[in-house]
């Protein structure tokens, strides 16, 4: 276990101390780090001293990819307690490799995987458990911590939050353990491991956090014992960019998209529609541009590749390759309208759908009609919402937001950027830590 930044600033005083436990914490580039990064910043400004449990830098860098701009977006007053991370199965390096993997590789993996997840029921984060759970105890021996706050997935950051039996602790769920936010189906066994493990922490939690309406009530339905602890507690934005548009008409719309370029994200439809408008002559004046990393891992899976050189191969849209952490403002003053493309149905909302509209700029909404995201854009002034996937109904909804972008209506541009501004996520979590500053005071 390594620490950086300040360990007990000088005149702590009474301020509680947190211990945010997060597994993906910058350098970490997946699309949580933003709500882990934003609460912990909020917990600070709001006079917490915080300690954030997480990662080796190195895994992320060999792993899962990383971004070091997102370090500067912490802030200095944080601790970071970085609890080493070694997956001995990813290990290319054959010389290193120990004498029964190279005699027998199948059986190794096989007795591997299965060690992964002896402490801990999750593929890939169980074996993180037991060094975890020491890292927490250790930082409390030094410097008593007064509440723990786990936030997931990985689902073993969870667990982390609840090792000491006199803290209270609080689950906060970015994504979903038992439900697969995609399909809607559950996605473990009832009675199974992970099903236990999840009904024994939320007994225990002061708190369950869950991003939006729908993943609560499933999760209500589920534990209907520990409904009255769940909270929703949406995302937020943390650029506070809203943007100041000028509202003469003329020159070349230019169109953006922000974010991960998975699988489930409807690349295909985006380029057949993009096509078909451009076609139509509806956006003959308008260019875009993809930004973002391909996969949320380093190792990419081929349909993630196959539908980007469709999408490059089939549209004049083009690919402008993973975006650091401090040239996203920048780009969105350098868009005319933002591209909100992403899979799943009634259970997704995206951090992305928050910082987007802070800016105040015209979303075309390319997803599923019924997606958790389309309730909060509703009132959105400039929402250009796809009313299917069908890559006619993308063209019309690109082409409706390339004529408000041309034209700027200057009081649908106002009204927007003053929607924007109720979703800065400091202000989100406000009352809520203020409720938790009580129950620590109680």
């Amino acid at each position: 276990m390594t620490t950086s930044r300040a360990d007990r600033p000088a005149g702590a005083g009474g301020r509680p101390h947190l211990a945010y436990i997060a597994w993906g914490y910058p350098p970490a580039r997946g699309s949580g780090v933003h709500r882990a990064v934003g609460t912990t910043n909020a917990f600070v400004n709001a006079g917490w001293r915080v300690s954030v449990v997480t990662a080796d830098r190195e895994s992320f860098f060999k792993y899962t990819g990383a971004d070091p701009s997102m370090e500067e977006s912490i802030d200095r007053r944080i601790r970071l307690v970085r609890v080493p991370y070694v997956r001995r199965y990813l290990e290319d390096d054959m010389a290193t490799w120990p004498r029964a993997r190279v005699a027998l590789p199948y059986p190794w993996l096989a007795l591997e995987t299965w060690r992964e997840q002896v402490a801990f029921p999750e593929d890939r984060y169980g074996f993180w458990y037991v060094p975890l759970a020491r890292a927490v105890k250790e930082l409390h021996r030094e410097d008593p911590i007064d509440l723990a706050i786990g936030t997931a997935n990985p689902n073993v950051d969870l667990a982390g939050a609840a090792v000491l039996p006199d803290v209270p602790y609080v689950m906060d769920y970015r994504d979903a353990w038992q439900l697969n936010t995609f399909t809607g189906e559950r996605a473990t066994k009832p009675g199974g491991r992970a099903d236990r493990w999840e009904r024994k922490l939320m007994a225990g939690a002061q708190e369950i956090w869950f991003v939006n309406a729908p993943i609560l009530r499933w999760h209500a339905e589920l534990h209907p014992e520990n409904a009255h602890k769940m909270l929703e507690v949406p995302n937020g934005a943390d650029l506070g960019i809203t943007l100041s548009q000028s509202p003469n008409p003329g020159g070349v719309v230019r169109f953006t998209y922000v974010g991960t370029i998975t699988s489930v994200v409807p690349v295909r439809q985006l380029a057949d529609g993009w096509r078909i408008a451009h076609e139509r002559g509806d956006l003959e004046d308008s260019v875009g541009t993809l930004y973002g990393h391909v996969g949320f891992f380093n190792r990419q899976e081929a349909p993630e590749h196959e539908n980007l050189d469709y999408l490059l191969r089939t549209s004049s849209l083009t690919y402008g390759g993973p975006l650091p952490k401090d040239r996203v403002g920048p780009t969105y003053r350098d868009s005319d309208v933002l591209i909100l493309a992403m899979g799943g149905g009634e259970y997704i909302t995206s951090g992305k759908t928050y910082e987007y509209m802070t800016t105040g700029l015209p979303i075309v909404s390319v997803h599923e009609p019924e997606a958790a995201a389309s309730e909060i854009l509703r009132d959105y002034p400039l929402w250009f919402p796809a009313k299917s996937l069908r890559p006619e109904d993308v063209a019309d909804a690109l082409a409706h937001a390339a004529v408000a972008a041309r034209t700027r209506d200057r009081d649908l541009y106002e009204a927007a950027a003053r929607y924007g501004t109720g979703f800065h996520r400091e202000e989100i979590l406000r009352p809520h830590i203020e409720r938790l500053r009580e129950l620590v005071r109680r």
